[in-house]
């Protein structure tokens, strides 16, 4: 069984149609989606119904040459209608079975009602050889380069073998017209849908190997992290003094800014329709903004230019993702501080109003730079661009910062605008609302968090599935600490012997193990009704990821570096299933 899911597509019937839906290109899935089967059973039945009925008008038409044209293949053109009919009932009812071969079908199909036909009626009907171009344009969508001279020579005899005997030889130039019709138009056609097939397919599969690359840096990144942040968590309980409790809240804001950072990046690899997943929780904004002066303030006074904040109001407590928050103001005041010369400022001003439940925020990020022209301004927010660019480039970076911005800005429905400061240089001004925390939004120390917990929930024996002894420490720490007995294995096997053997409450499964992976234990556990819930840690946070863990059983998914919070909360989610209470 693989250990990740896998969307690599192969070079099936449905291979471009796959890869245009992957892309997101919904036009030109559509288009191809009535080429194939089964949508194209629906057409042919249409365009065949068309012919019977264009016959049977026939049967009394003033010239009689096409009256008994219409005579002699109205019988055949109602058996084929048919037999349309019988094909698309068969082929809609069974989506999923003959994937491989009912184009091919399908395709046949046309090329003999059209031949039958046509060599029955010519005179009536041979306005259908219209339709063998498009016979092989369908053929290689669905099957490439390969199919495009069988369609071609297949689709050319019958357009020779249907016509009167004689007819091309005596109409020369008929003859040209209708093979360059029917060769050369469909040829040029086809290659280039065979070209646009391969480069979809490419792109696909590099999107694909893009995304194990993503989920491979993700779990490196981040589990060394989950070390540093939960460790720093738990020793915090233990500070003695408030200078030993502010210097690990210090390391701990950085450590998340980090973990931020590497989310950033990762999202802008992995991002799909331009959106990033918000976890928004109770936050103040000075606090982020704490974050923020503690993350750009060593760059400033590296440079030499003066960082000023204006005060914010202690009092501003919000629903928002305040990782997000700092992350945008961060960039804002790290592109300020890059393109200010030496001795400039970079300031921060605050503007927070409350109406109703709502905080209306507004942000500005104002420097002593060179500005940006106005021609630059929407560009800046692209992906990799920079105002100076080749050899004229003098500032650092890879032009990500502001592309992140827009990402989170238009992700919590937030605006951003660039003008001109008072200085001339940059001034950025980002507007956002969220909802007011009502009552005390105060966070309560990690010690009478855990106590909470301990007391609402009980003690849980806890079997953990982790290959890391660093990590296996800090869960086992954090267990201690909420009341709960934790059980530990460094690899998935004989998962089910385990869990028999310990019958723990909550089973805690790190998808990432050398031998028997998480995936494998999920597949033996997941789906026993019996068993215990089971908890996914994982640092590969991809929507795909999270989604196969839910499909085979698992009952939540805990994102490394895991957060102290949402583990009790998950914990709590699933206690009443095998609480000792």
């Amino acid at each position: 069984m693989p250990h990740a899911p896998s969307g690599l597509l192969d070079a099936g019937p449905d291979a471009l149609l796959q890869a245009a839906r992957s892309l997101e290109m919904k036009r030109l899935a559509l288009l191809l989606s009535w080429l194939q089967e089964p949508r194209a059973s629906l057409s042919r039945v249409v365009l065949q119904a068309l012919t019977v009925l264009w016959c049977w008008l026939w049967m009394d038409g003033p010239q009689s040459v096409l009256a008994n044209e219409a005579a002699k293949v109205l019988p055949a053109s109602i058996a084929l209608l048919v037999a349309s009919m019988a094909w698309a009932a068969w082929v809609n009812l069974h989506k999923d079975r003959g994937v491989a071969w009912r184009d091919a079908v399908g395709l046949f199909l046309s090329l003999v009602m059209v031949t039958v036909q046509v060599d029955a009626a010519f005179i009536l009907l041979m306005t259908l050889n219209a339709t063998l171009p498009f016979l092989v344009i369908a053929a290689t969508a669905v099957y490439g380069r390969r199919a495009i001279a069988p369609a071609i020579a297949a689709t050319a005899l019958g357009l020779l073998w249907a016509a009167p005997e004689g007819y091309w030889i005596s109409r020369p130039a008929y003859l040209a017209y209708a093979l360059a019709l029917t060769i050369l138009l469909p040829a040029v056609v086809a290659s280039m849908v065979a070209a646009m097939r391969d480069i979809a397919l490419r792109a696909v599969a590099s999107r694909e190997a893009q995304g194990r690359f993503i989920g491979t840096m993700s779990h490196e990144l981040r589990t060394p992290l989950n070390a540093i942040i939960n460790g720093i968590q738990l020793l915090d309980m233990d500070a003695a003094t408030s200078t030993q409790r502010s210097s690990f809240a210090m390391v701990a804001r950085q450590a998340r800014a980090l973990r931020h950072r590497i989310d950033d990046v990762l999202d802008v690899a992995s991002i799909e329709g331009g959106t990033l997943r918000l976890r928004p929780q109770p936050c103040s904004l000075a606090s982020a903004l704490d974050a923020m002066q503690e993350s750009c303030a060593p760059a400033a006074a590296e440079k030499g230019v003066l960082l000023t904040v204006q005060d914010c109001d202690p009092a501003v407590w919000m629903l928002v993702d305040a990782g997000r928050v700092e992350q945008v103001i961060s960039n804002l005041v790290c592109n300020g501080i890059k393109f200010s010369p030496v001795g400039g400022e970079t300031r921060v001003s605050i503007d927070a109003s409350r109406i109703g439940e709502q905080w209306q925020v507004r942000v500005t990020v104002s420097d002593s730079g060179c500005g940006i022209d106005e021609s630059d301004q929407e560009a800046i927010f692209s992906p990799f661009v920079q105002v100076s660019e080749g050899d004229a480039r003098c500032e650092q970076g890879v032009g990500l910062g502001l592309y992140i911005v827009r990402l989170i800005s238009d992700a919590m429905g937030a605006t951003i605008e660039v003008g001109r400061s008072t200085w001339g240089g940059a001034s950025f001004q980002w507007c956002f609302t969220a909802p007011a925390v009502i009552g005390d939004a105060a966070s309560p120390s990690l010690e009478a968090v855990f106590n909470a917990h301990a007391a609402s929930v009980g003690s849980l024996h806890c079997l953990l599935f982790e290959d890391v002894e660093t990590n296996r420490q800090v869960v086992e720490r954090l267990m201690e600490c909420a009341g709960h007995r934790l059980s530990c294995r460094h690899d998935g096997r004989d998962a089910l012997a385990a869990v028999a053997s310990f019958a723990p409450d909550v089973v805690l499964l790190d998808l990432h193990m050398p031998g028997c992976s998480g995936w494998d234990v999920l597949e033996a556990i997941g789906s026993r009704t019996e068993g215990p819930p089971i908890l996914v840690m994982s640092a590969d946070t991809r929507l795909q990821v999270i989604e196969r863990a839910r499909s085979m059983g698992a009952a939540g998914f805990l994102c490394k570096p895991l957060d102290v919070h949402e583990v009790l909360r998950m914990l709590h989610e699933v206690a009443p299933r095998g609480s000792s209470l």
